[in-house]
């Protein structure tokens, strides 16, 4: 379950972030908002509640009930009645009046132990609801964490092509001075200018994308933008992960396999409680009674009973249609099937496990390559703008070794998004949190 602490520093920092004194949103704040205001989230909790006040032992019947019950009657009947002696006895709208009130207990003492089955059953679904908030905030997380690093990625690029558009706008007027100079051509200019335009369409189009990507992380944290800027230093760059270790805490923790074997539980116990039918029943009951009643016309004018009562009652289930036993064996298949199912979830997570490790660690050998790749690029462009200014290469040439460092950094952000998110999807396997 999510911890206490936690909450509560999410709590701390999600107020710190809605009355406006911080201008940051991290990773960690906004899932913490999110788990607060997301309604599916609400929803789980909810249906967490319910299932716990659910678990009690009188819904399982372990419990006896006690009741009170009272009642009157009266009816007013033309009654004619002949004795066996001739004699007889009429009246007109004669009335009857009874009333009776009473107080029993009723207690199934044994049951071939469906009730102790039905308090397991209980058990079991507070806790399935217990995994369901789990499973949902670790499906939070990482929609969450993909929304989160779009907007970082978007914004970035956005970085990126500024500087670009700046570049080229530099450039334009270089080349409106060499025109003008006489050591140009307006064929460089167009070409420029073109650039140029097609350096700003790419800028507003990635702008136009991550105003999307924020509507979509704020949907999931069910808050209103308030225009915070989002912290670029989560990265998990110093990352270190052990493939077998991961696994082996997947087996142990994933909360998909947790939901499984609480589910296979039940249905075990649906099963015994199947099994239980074929057992007899023993009722107890016991309470106080009181009728009276009064007559007009009768053997007795009227006629009171008071006084406390036992009783029991035998149950035994001879032939029912073999409806018992085919339930049984129905119960029976579906635990089966439980079996191969937490069998295939826990292969397919591992299966998934390799591939997002490779991942991973592909999107970090690869970063490390356009890393290094980036500064040969921008050391490359420094020398290109000394060269270009000294008349050695030309605008077109320029204008390629300045589109590459683009193109590398870009290929940069677009690594960092990736192995982020790959870590946590990694870590979101293993039902533990990053930070």
């Amino acid at each position: 379950m999510i911890r206490i602490s936690i909450i509560s520093f999410f709590l701390f920092s999600s107020f710190l972030y809605l009355s406006g004194q911080e201008l940051t949103l991290s990773l960690e704040e906004a899932f913490g908002e999110a788990m607060l205001e997301n309604y599916g989230i609400r929803i789980a909790i909810v249906d967490k509640e319910i299932a716990s006040v659910e678990n009690h032992p009188g819904n399982a019947g372990l419990l006896p009930s006690v009741y009170f019950q009272s009642g009157v009657n009266y009816s007013s009947n033309n009654t004619k009645q002949t004795f066996f002696d001739g004699q007889l006895r009429e009246a007109n709208w004669a009335g009857t009046f009874g009333i009776n009130t009473a107080i029993q207990a009723d207690w199934t003492v044994y049951d071939g132990g469906a009730a102790r089955n039905r308090k397991f059953i209980l058990e079991s679904n507070e806790r399935l609801n217990e995994q369901q908030v789990e499973l949902l905030s670790r499906d939070l997380l990482v929609r969450l964490a993909n929304a989160y690093y779009a907007v970082l990625y978007y914004q970035d690029a956005e970085e990126l092509l500024t500087q670009s558009v700046a570049f080229f706008e530099d450039l334009e007027r270089l080349e409106q001075e060499r025109l003008r100079l006489g050591r140009g051509t307006r064929i460089n200019l167009l070409q420029t200018q073109s650039e140029l335009n097609r350096e700003r369409a790419r800028l507003e189009q990635m702008s136009s994308w991550k105003k999307t990507a924020r509507m979509d992380l704020f949907r999931l944290m069910n808050v209103e933008d308030a225009g915070a800027s989002l912290e670029s230093e989560g990265y998990f760059e110093d990352a270190d992960l052990d493939v077998d270790m991961l696994a082996d805490e997947i087996q142990a923790e994933n909360p998909e396999i947790m939901l499984e074997l609480i589910r296979q539980q039940i249905s075990s116990l649906n099963l015994e409680l199947r099994e239980a039918e074929k057992y007899p029943t023993l009722d107890l009951s016991a309470g106080i009674n009181h009728t009276y009643t009064r007559s007009d016309v009768g053997l007795l004018q009227s006629n009171r009973n008071y006084g406390p009562f036992v009783g029991a009652t035998l149950r035994f289930n001879i032939f029912d249609g073999e409806r018992s036993r085919r339930t049984i064996q129905i119960a029976e298949l579906e635990t089966r099937i439980s079996e191969f199912q937490i069998a295939d979830l826990r292969a397919a997570l591992d299966a998934e496990l390799r591939i997002r490790f490779e991942e991973f660690e592909s999107a970090g050998r690869v970063l490390d390559i356009e890393l290094n790749n980036e500064e040969l690029a921008r050391l490359n462009l420094s020398l290109a703008e000394e060269m270009y200014r000294a008349g050695r290469i030309s605008n077109f040439e320029l204008r390629e070794i300045q589109q590459q460092l683009v193109r590398t950094e870009e290929a940069v952000a677009a690594l960092r998004r990736s192995r982020a998110t790959a870590y946590i999807n990694l870590i979101a396997l293993t039902n533990r949190f990053f930070w």
